[in-house]
């Protein structure tokens, strides 16, 4: 057991370590442009990964707690669902946020003259979407087994 939650935060690790390599990318490719405009789609691309990097670390960190609520063997408690409420609306922000990249993939589709580049900027949106349903259902989930937890310790 101690081996698979080890791997699993080195797994949260390899990820965050991967998605903030990915925004440096992007911002030092953004900077080697030689111009900076500061127009809307850009200003809103730039608050949601920004935000988007946020809030993952938040999710991260949410993650650990639970990880390590696991090890103490208190995986259905009241903290195992509050975090998960966290981390619910820390996904719903991310959903809000998302909304955000649209002007820019508007924008590059409209110079490309290639509209099927919008479905790339609502597949983004509706990967947060997908994201924040699968949180709903891991608060329900964690909810009933720690009802029903409960409901076994008065019987016995």
């Amino acid at each position: 057991m101690k081996f698979k939650n080890f791997a699993l935060k080195l797994a949260i690790i390899f990820l965050e370590v991967i998605l903030t390599t990915i925004v440096f990318i992007i911002g030092i490719s953004s900077l080697n442009e030689g111009k900076l405009e500061f127009s809307f789609p850009i200003v809103m691309f730039w608050i949601t990964i920004l935000g988007s990097l946020f809030i993952s670390y938040f999710v991260a960190f949410k993650l650990n707690n639970i990880l390590k609520l696991i090890e103490k063997n208190k995986a259905f408690s009241v903290q195992t669902i509050e975090t998960v409420r966290s981390i619910k609306k820390a996904m719903l922000i991310l959903v809000i946020l998302s909304f955000g990249i649209l002007p820019i993939v508007y924008m590059i589709a409209d110079l490309s003259d290639g509209p099927g580049f919008m479905i790339f900027g609502f597949l983004f949106v509706l990967l947060t979407i997908t994201m924040y349903v699968f949180t709903l259902i891991v608060e329900e989930l964690f909810t009933s087994a720690f009802n029903i937890q409960n409901e076994n310790n008065l019987t016995i």
